[in-house]
């Protein structure tokens, strides 16, 4: 091929390419004899400036293979050889020494080929001594295969799901009876077959396999499901088809997962984990390393059966002898109905653990409490979070707080869900030392008729969150005189610049007459909004970021395709969950038949389309499931648009 005909061919791809708006350009690299680059050089024109825009005429200089880069190039065929084969190397060079490889690059100053050449010609593995008998081979893998660590592998549903479907397959035939390490009961169960799960396209994987049993001549089907997922929306996708015996065709549910990942109270999941163990009988095994590192193990040796000269049937009858006693094989196939009582309150106790955590994390992001002021003239106070009781009567904060004294008969109207009629009173808040005062309104109980009687929250010691609303705006007539609340207010600027910070104890009140504590939060001003919480109506998009790189788009449809295709990009092998995981009630968003959405878009490398028909605010909440689904943080995307 001459060297105008090269020439021609890249000055045509470099003036015909159309660079997308969301891409970050193309690199043409040409590869050629010193003698072409020189001849190309040397053309009339503006080819040469095209072809070597980046280096400016200049060609950039090949090396051949030194004994560095010779070490790194072997490193990366060997690590893509043995995840090809899934075998675990002595080390990342074997059976290399990199003292060899390092003498013969610089010996020979080979090109990529030639290195290559001479790795084949000398890859000779070192084979070991296997002992005679079948069962002395199946000890002596074994004995190999302890010397991993396993934790990484406990996250890999699908893996962890495969060494189960090992263990029990090794225990088919077999009588088991006893007790489990959590006093569950196995009378007389015979594990007769492994099934898969049907229909696949419901399941789309996630519940592993069925295990056939009999137990005291009943059949039993038991789906099994490992599920370490750590996101709200995957462990619901999950929970959502271990609790569908009907369509699955089993009849006892067991989810295996460790019992250190919560399953949330105020998740979805949690009611059909509820669901799973109180109503359909079934229950949560928790999944131990050390109970499955075993039954990891097992399954290497079985996977590496031809290198070990061991047959499949010998691997089954030898490793029977562990299975038999594993205990977490035993807590899948025991009966919980036998051990209901114990389960259902660890159910309990871990609801109650975190439904305090939750209650206590409410409380103190609420700010729209309901407070009783206590009738006082002073002019300046403690006010404390924590309420006084009769163990606590007396609560010190080291807070300086200014407050006014409500008004005679101050009537205001307030939007709340209580039928009681409400009074509110104006408290300011200082700063000692730099003169800031901020208001704060609080909601004065007034109901005279119960004034002689405790309050419950007095009763309780805690204040009760009203519902989530804007804070109560006071109506006021503009043509009403100033009362004597605004005349107290501006006493009590005054007296506010003079407060210095001082520790004040407040007491109790007295026993004769019972009220609430008084309980004041400091003014918190409202985070600017992210960008899932705004919104976008009659907004144009400009622009979006995604992990901190900028993309230019035309549309809402193409943000929502474009961030599609960059996370697609990053979970490549996961990105399928998003048909199942994220969907209304409904209609499906994502899908592989175009007919069933209104306006279907295809994903770019996927055999899913997704639903463009949607408004800029739906495609945002849309795509913030999408990145919740990932586990992405909440600023992973930034949006740019104007009016």
């Amino acid at each position: 091929m001459s060297h105008q005909v090269i020439a021609f061919l890249i000055k045509s791809l470099y003036d015909t390419l159309e660079q997308s708006k969301s891409g970050k350009g193309v690199v043409i690299l040409s590869v050629m004899l010193p003698d072409t680059f020189l001849n190309i050089m040397g053309l009339p024109g503006g080819t040469p400036e095209r072809i070597s825009t980046f280096t400016h005429k200049k060609a950039i200089d090949l090396k051949f293979v030194n004994g560095v880069s010779m070490v790194e190039l072997v490193k990366l065929y060997l690590n893509l050889f043995y995840n090809k084969k899934a075998v675990i190397p002595p080390h990342e060079l074997y059976p290399f020494d990199e003292a060899e490889i390092t003498q013969y690059a610089q010996t020979n100053k080979p090109t990529v080929r030639e290195a290559l050449r001479w790795c084949a010609q000398h890859f000779k593995v070192a084979e070991d001594t296997l002992p005679t008998e079948a069962k002395g081979r199946f000890e002596f893998a074994l004995t190999r295969e302890t010397e991993d660590d396993y934790s990484d592998d406990l996250e890999d549903n699908q893996f962890i799901g495969d060494v189960l479907r090992f263990g029990f397959k090794t225990l088919i035939g077999e009588s088991l009876q006893g007790e489990t390490s959590t006093g569950e009961l196995l009378k007389q169960m015979t594990v007769t077959g492994i099934e898969d799960i049907t229909p696949k396209s419901k399941n789309n994987n996630w519940i592993n396999f069925k295990i056939v049993v009999k137990e005291e001549g009943q059949e039993i089907k038991i789906g099994l499901m490992v599920l370490q997922n750590n996101h709200g929306l995957s462990v619901g996708a999950g929970m959502n088809r271990i609790i569908d015996y009907e369509t699955f065709g089993f009849n006892r549910g067991c989810l295996v997962r460790s019992h250190e990942k919560k399953i949330k109270e105020n998740w979805d999941s949690h009611a059909h984990l509820e669901f799973l163990i109180q109503k359909l009988g079934g229950e949560w095994v928790d999944l131990k390393l050390e109970e499955v590192k075993p039954l990891i193990q097992l399954y290497n040796v079985y996977q590496q059966r031809d290198y070990y000269k061991l047959e499949e049937q010998d691997i089954l009858n030898f490793a029977k002898e562990i299975t038999v006693k594993n205990p977490l094989l035993r807590e899948v196939l025991s009966n919980p109905a036998s051990n209901i009582d114990s389960l259902i309150q660890d159910f309990i106790d871990e609801v109650s653990v975190e439904g305090e955590q939750n209650s206590d994390d409410a409380d103190l992001m609420n700010n729209e409490l309901v407070f009783d002021l206590p009738n006082s003239s002073d002019t300046s106070e403690m006010v404390s979070s924590a309420p006084a009781t009769p163990d606590n009567p007396k609560i010190s904060s080291a807070v300086d707080v200014t407050t006014e004294t409500p008004t005679e008969e101050t009537q205001t109207k307030v939007d709340t869900t209580s039928s009681k009629t409400t009074k509110t009173g104006k408290s300011k808040t200082s700063t000692a030392g730099k003169g800031k005062i901020a208001e704060v309104s609080k909601t004065v109980e007034s109901d005279q008729s119960q004034s002689s009687k405790p309050s419950a929250k007095a009763t309780s010691g805690k204040t009760k969150p009203a519902e989530k609303s804007p804070p109560p705006a006071v109506e006021q007539s503009s043509n009403s005189k100033p009362s004597a609340k605004a005349t107290s207010t501006a006493k009590t600027k005054a007296a506010s610049q003079k407060a210095k910070s001082i520790e004040v104890e407040q007491k109790a009140p007295p026993a004769a007459v019972e009220k609430s504590p008084p309980v004041t939060l400091p003014p918190v001003e409202d985070p600017e909004k992210q960008w899932f919480e705004k919104s976008y109506s009659g907004q144009t998009i400009v622009a979006f970021h995604f992990n901190g790189e900028r993309y230019e788009t035309e549309s809402w449809k193409d943000f929502l395709i474009n961030v599609c295709i960059l996370i697609k990009l990053n979970h490549s092998k996961d990105f399928y969950k998003v048909q199942e995981a994220v969907k209304g009630r409904t209609r499906y968003f994502f899908t592989t038949k175009p007919e069933d959405l209104r306006k279907a878009e295809k994903i770019s490398g996927t055999n899913l389309y997704v639903e463009t028909s949607l408004s800029a605010n739906d495609v945002v909440k849309l795509i913030k499931k999408i990145v919740d689904l990932f586990e992405y943080p909440a600023d992973v995307i930034a949006i740019e648009t104007h009016e």
